[in-house]
């Protein structure tokens, strides 16, 4: 069952020129009071405090705060609203933290005339400096690469830059392996 809350929720991080009440993030946010539960060593039953979900055109403010602190400024809450209602190919999972949203992930799966096989391809992924270190990286790449599975997609591609140790030590933890391939790109 999910809770609306109506007042806003503060994120504690700062982005600038994006969010309002003196610098910080505030948006309306899905609680989701099912959320995971796992047991402890003594074997009681816990809340979890990181866990993934699907995200939806309702997460559109959400998702705004987050990737403008990943990527800047540029989207607006509206277009991400309209392209979750849209997109075909993109899967986009919003991973919360001490239920507050806290981070997200994006994949495609493409089919191709070249290949007999659906591939994957991990484009995004984001996590607020304060949720880092909680594993919930971890959990949104693992609930992105069990969908595409069922998907048919038997090997995923991640992009990320050579200087960004951090990611690609997250990648290799989870079992990605470096390739020799070069991206090239153009702006059209």
């Amino acid at each position: 069952m999910q809770e609306v809350i109506s007042s806003p929720v503060f994120i504690p991080f700062k982005v600038s020129g994006f969010c309002r009440m003196q610098g910080t993030g505030t948006f309306h946010v899905e609680i989701d009071r099912e959320r995971p539960k796992r047991k402890t060593r003594g074997g009681e039953e816990k809340l979890d405090a990181c866990y993934v979900r699907w995200a939806g055109p309702a997460d559109a403010a959400s998702l705004a705060v987050l990737n403008t602190a990943f990527n800047g400024p540029g989207v607006s809450e509206q277009e991400i609203a309209e392209r979750l209602t849209v997109s075909h190919t993109e899967r986009v999972a919003l991973g919360f933290w001490n239920d507050l949203p806290s981070g997200f992930a994006c994949a495609q799966c493409l089919h191709s005339i070249c290949y007999t096989e659906p591939q994957g391809e991990l484009t995004e992924l984001f996590v607020i400096e304060q949720a880092r270190g909680q594993g919930l990286a971890m959990k949104l790449i693992s609930f992105l690469e069990q969908a595409l599975r069922e998907e048919g997609v038997k090997s995923l591609r991640v992009t990320t830059g050579n200087a960004n140790l951090p990611a690609r030590k997250l990648y290799e933890k989870v079992g990605y392996k470096t390739k020799d391939y070069l991206t090239l790109s153009k702006r059209l």
